[in-house]
């Protein structure tokens, strides 16, 4: 899984959007735990300076308000 984002970091004019995975995730379940795996990949690849959040709004209304992804961006 880390593969590809570490062969995209490696080149160091390219950034990455953190967005969309409340909606790829169960809408009805899904949990920051759910989530944080997918998230320390990008972060370990890019590192905080490299990386962007994007809310997925309006997409993430199927699974989660635009306040519930913006709060729990940083757990």
């Amino acid at each position: 899984m880390a593969a590809l984002p570490q062969a995209l970091a490696a080149h160091e004019n390219v950034t990455c959007k953190v967005s969309g995975l409340v909606t790829e995730a169960d809408w009805q379940r899904w949990t920051v735990a759910d989530l944080r795996p997918y998230f320390e990949v990008v972060l370990d690849a890019f590192g905080p300076s490299r990386l962007m959040f994007g809310s997925d709004w309006p997409v993430c209304l199927l699974a989660a308000s635009y306040a519930e992804v913006w709060r729990r961006r940083g757990s």
